[in-house]
């Protein structure tokens, strides 16, 4: 769900070979090669806001935006 209280869930259809998520500066706050296709990121330590995911699955990127409450 966007907004994200604590966790973001992330599902593909392939295995996610990396998650990257940044802050709205652009400094990377979490690196993950998950290589399964759910992934649950803990996000309970970061601060409100808005930050940018950058998902790598089948050696294709997706980018998208979630706002942290």
């Amino acid at each position: 769900p966007n907004p994200v209280n604590g966790i973001l869930n992330i599902s593909a259809e392939n295995d996610i070979e990396q998650i990257r998520i940044y802050d709205i500066t652009g400094q990377e706050v979490i690196q993950m090669q998950p290589n399964k296709n759910k992934v649950e990121v803990q996000m309970q330590n970061l601060p409100n806001g808005l930050y940018f995911v950058k998902l790598q699955s089948n050696s294709k990127v997706t980018a998208f935006k979630i706002v942290k409450k």
